[in-house]
């Protein structure tokens, strides 16, 4: 029986095109993301290039902090106030010894030799106490203006392979500056540390007085000496307890800082590492899911495109049953329900690369944004970068077509996911309407019979 044109179905007229190249459509974007792969890998590696560099140039500036820093305040200390604290018992004792001699001795040779041998061990903590004030002026000087106590004509780079200037520049001066400005807690600690400093001195310079006092006069003074000698422990001790948080909370707080930085980008590095495996993954994902549903769906849809063809050459009833009766059958049933499925995990994989490629984005623009804000590294990182192609003006630049890349990756996903609702949309609408053509058919033919 045959039929006019216009009794073919909108939809097989308007859509036959459609219809027969959606799959295809498909298909070439499936293909086309393999070659998004090498993308997100190149990506990655620039990431990575940049993370390594940042981590290098932390490391060397942990070392360059500990080194020209804090081992000089360590060293300066145990040379000079160090000695004072540290022997306190055993100066004690024989401080105590001499003035009991000095006290009892009669002979003037004797006397005059015990006198001196006194004098000679007050000056020289008294000296060693100024000598550790001075000290102390000199690393607060060094901290606020970045410059080392130590006169370094070359400075160690430690493996970062750059010049002496450029390693200078590598000096963290804002984080040593902010270290001796953090709060008014350390400022009172630090004047107390001072205070204390002072307080030892003064106490070298009254038992020196009352020595001399007692040489000339030989008046007792032994008694004098122990009050002195046991606030000569005290101070000792209260200048240590509160230099030990001074310095772990002041000159040594660069050192925990850039260490928590380092360990802080390390866990960011490991983060972008694990988001661009588990992106790649995902992306891998995508391309297997359109080689699986291939397997079942191509054959269907390349015949289902021939009947539609067919039909709309001949026009007729003919025609149109064997149309109805492929996209009604259990090959269409299975084809259906596969692109259903699909349809499914496309939804599943889009929003794992949003929120994979997002987590990206944010990492590089982080990234971006460290190197740009950190100014003691500029020198060194333009030095460092430009064996991969990047430097301080064009990083920005560079993260942001990285980014555009990622994005592309998505709008390739997100287009096959439109184009299978489509497809979807358009094969349940031809079934709706091929159903209803033949139920319309068996009801003519009952009623002839």
């Amino acid at each position: 029986m045959a039929t006019s044109s216009d009794d073919v179905p909108e939809l097989i007229k308007d859509h036959t095109y459609t219809i027969s190249t959606l799959w295809a459509d498909i298909n070439n974007i499936g293909i086309h993301s393999i070659f998004n792969l090498p993308k997100l890998l190149e990506v990655s590696g620039k990431a990575n290039q940049i993370y390594n560099i940042r981590l290098d140039l932390l490391w060397a500036q942990v070392n360059l902090v500990r080194k020209y820093f804090i081992e000089p305040r360590r060293t300066m200390d145990a040379v000079t106030i160090g000695k004072v604290i540290n022997d306190v018992h055993l100066f004690s004792q024989q401080m105590l010894h001499y003035v009991e001699k000095l006290d009892v001795v009669t002979n003037n040779t004797t006397r005059s030799l015990v006198y001196n041998t006194i004098m000679s061990e007050l000056k020289a903590r008294s000296q060693l106490i100024n000598m550790s004030l001075t000290n102390f002026d000199d690393m607060k000087l060094a901290y606020i203006s970045g410059v080392p106590v130590i006169n370094d004509s070359v400075i160690m780079s430690f493996g970062i392979d750059t010049d002496t200037e450029i390693a200078w520049s590598l000096i963290p001066k804002k984080l040593l500056h902010t270290a001796m400005n953090r709060s008014m807690e350390m400022s009172r600690m630090e004047q107390l540390v001072i205070d204390s400093v002072q307080q030892l001195r003064d106490i070298f310079t009254d038992m020196m007085d009352v020595i001399t006092l007692t040489y000339e006069t030989r008046s007792p003074v032994l008694e004098s000496i122990k009050d002195t000698l046991v606030k000569f422990k005290s101070l000792c001790e209260n200048y240590f307890v509160a230099s030990q948080v001074l310095f772990a909370e002041t000159v040594e707080w660069p050192l925990v800082e850039l260490n928590s930085q380092k360990e802080n980008l390390q866990s960011a590095k490991h983060a972008c590492d694990k988001l661009f495996k588990v992106t790649s993954e995902t992306l891998s994902g995508v391309i297997d899911l359109v080689t699986e549903t291939n397997k079942v769906s191509v054959h269907f849809y390349s015949r289902l495109s021939t009947n539609i063809s067919s039909y709309l050459v001949s026009v007729n009833t003919t025609s149109k049953f064997v149309l109805a009766d492929l996209m009604l059958g259990r090959e269409s049933e299975a084809a259906s329900i596969q692109l259903q499925l699909f349809n499914n995990e496309l939804v599943d994989y889009l929003f794992e690369l949003n929120s994979g490629l997002n987590g990206i984005s944010s990492c590089l623009a982080e990234n971006a944004r460290a190197v740009s804000e950190d100014e003691s590294i500029h020198k060194a990182f333009e030095k460092k970068s430009q064996e991969h192609g990047v430097s301080l003006e064009n990083i920005t630049q560079l993260i942001s077509i990285d980014i555009v890349k990622l994005c592309n990756v998505v709008s390739n996903v997100r287009e096959m996911k439109s184009i299978n609702d489509h497809l979807l949309k358009l094969v349940s609408s031809l079934r709706d309407d091929l159903t209803e053509f033949k139920s319309q058919v068996n009801m003519d033919l009952s009623f002839y019979r």
